[in-house]
């Protein structure tokens, strides 16, 4: 028991005390920012003075990432081929419809200029 008080007395001293305020009154490190990375040379043509070993893991990353963005591109160049083929195909129908009205017209034409020299020719 008297080592428990002897213990609480010497932490409870006036050079405890002030080591204490001290500790709490100092700054902090901010351990939420990261120190600034060494830099290293992303695309060097000679990596055999590093040291660096390509297992090819990247390599084959890379591949499938490019694969991915050329059926990406090609799914959209099938999408924007059959909109243009169906734009095509709309304006292919108006104009149809438009050669139909005008062969009509023609039609009509013909007969108002048969009815006109025949009326003219006989009058």
């Amino acid at each position: 028991m008297s080592e428990i008080l002897a213990n609480s007395k010497e932490e409870n001293s006036p050079q405890e005390q002030q080591q204490r305020s001290k500790a709490n009154n100092m700054p902090r490190a901010n351990l939420n920012v990261l120190p600034p990375h060494p830099w290293f040379p992303v695309n060097s043509k000679d990596d055999s003075d590093i040291g660096l070993e390509s297992d090819g893991y990247f390599e084959e990353q890379d591949s499938e990432d490019k694969k991915e963005e050329e059926i990406r591109q090609l799914e959209f160049q099938v999408a924007l081929t059959q909109e243009l083929t169906n734009m095509m195909i709309r304006k292919l129908q108006e104009l149809r419809l438009e050669v139909f009205l005008i062969g009509l017209e023609n039609e009509n034409l013909k007969k108002k200029l048969r009815q006109l020299t025949h009326n003219w020719l006989n009058p």
